[in-house]
């Protein structure tokens, strides 16, 4: 989100070269793999795409950016310059049997960047300057200061494609007063993506349009997040619990840092508390903090995976006798499942 600005004093004048060299070196540090910077504008381009997927009924209005696109387009009056950092993630098909989470959801990588923008800008504000960040928030339109920082691409998936990692990449921004030009990694090239539809073609519910464009309630990680489940959505699901990576996995940029990804064991979910599931997943966005959805998901998921194993015997018996209606529906459910595969495979 942005931060807040506190002004810290007046007379700290700093080199703009010296603190491009302090801002490069802290966000190479921290493993940034392509940062660039350049002036700030108002994103009416992705304000006017944004009113208009409200507008269709792609999306509701009711979540980050899409709350208040207008708002989100212009950034604060002070703002004059914006540098842009992304940060890479593996991403690549799940590894062992268990319930598939979205490669930047293993680890908190959202916080990882978060930590580093913040403490970029408070290097900027110890040098006399005004800053603040920007990042996975209603707040600002992140793509659009990766575009015109020129940090990537934006792919045929409508993700920030970064030279070498492709779209494996969680991006945000730290905004200022005065022109500071940082720069890491390889400025994009020739748009990759030409002819290839492999993104569109891998979405498992038909999110992607192929020419850019997002359906955003169709898209897996929205699914996940709703209040209820359609048998479809159920069946959609598959054996993820969080987030969904196939567009990126299909994805010939950056492929080559593919690889296994861990999965999580059923029972760090269906066998936890909810103090548990906030404090082990709090880095997921989890709606109103409310640990039913994950207990939820997870129920799904062991029921598309239709194993008679001890971990969907524990989590029919456990939730059976929850107190929320809809977890014991999902468990009668994963029950019938389970029932139905042993009854057509004997």
């Amino acid at each position: 989100m942005l931060s807040g600005f506190a002004p810290l004093g007046c007379g700290s004048v700093a080199v703009a070269d010296i603190t491009a060299i302090q801002l490069r070196e802290l966000l190479a540090a921290g493993g940034v793999v392509a940062a660039g910077s350049g002036r700030i504008g108002p994103a009416y381009f992705d304000a006017n795409r944004a009113n208009l997927m409200v507008a269709r009924g792609d999306v509701t209005s009711e979540r980050f950016t899409f709350r208040n696109p207008a708002r989100s387009a212009v950034p604060p009056a002070w703002a004059r310059w914006s540098i842009t950092a992304a940060l890479g993630y593996q991403v690549g098909k799940g590894r062992g049997d268990g319930l598939c989470v979205a490669g930047y959801a293993l680890s908190d990588t959202y916080s990882q960047l978060r930590n580093l923008l913040n403490a970029g800008t408070k290097l900027l504000r110890e040098q006399g300057r005004q800053a603040a960040y920007a990042i996975d928030s209603n707040g600002a339109f992140d793509k659009a200061y990766a575009r015109a920082n020129r940090v990537g691409w934006i792919g045929r998936n409508t993700l920030v494609m970064v030279p070498g990692w492709g779209p494996a990449v969680v991006i945000g921004s730290i905004l200022t007063d005065t022109e500071i030009d940082v720069s890491i990694g390889k400025r994009p090239g020739r748009w990759p993506c030409g002819n290839c539809t492999r993104c569109r073609d891998a979405c498992p519910t038909g999110a992607l349009s192929g020419d850019g464009g997002i359906v955003p309630k169709l898209c897996i990680a929205w699914i996940g997040q709703k209040e209820s489940l359609t048998p479809e959505e159920r069946r959609l699901l598959g054996t993820r619990v969080y987030g969904c990576d196939e567009c990126m996995i299909a994805c010939p940029v950056g492929s080559r840092r593919h690889a296994a990804i861990p999965t999580i064991s059923p029972k760090e979910i269906t066998e936890a508390t909810p103090v548990e599931i906030v404090k082990r997943f709090g880095h997921w966005y989890i709606p109103r903090r409310d640990p039913t959805f994950v207990y939820r998901n997870a129920l799904v998921a062991l029921a598309n995976r239709r194993r008679q194993d001890v971990h969907a015997r524990r989590a029919i018996a456990r939730f059976l006798l929850d107190g929320s209606t809809n977890l014991r529906h999902e468990a009668l459910r994963l029950w019938l499942a389970l029932r139905y595969r042993k009854e057509s495979d004997s």
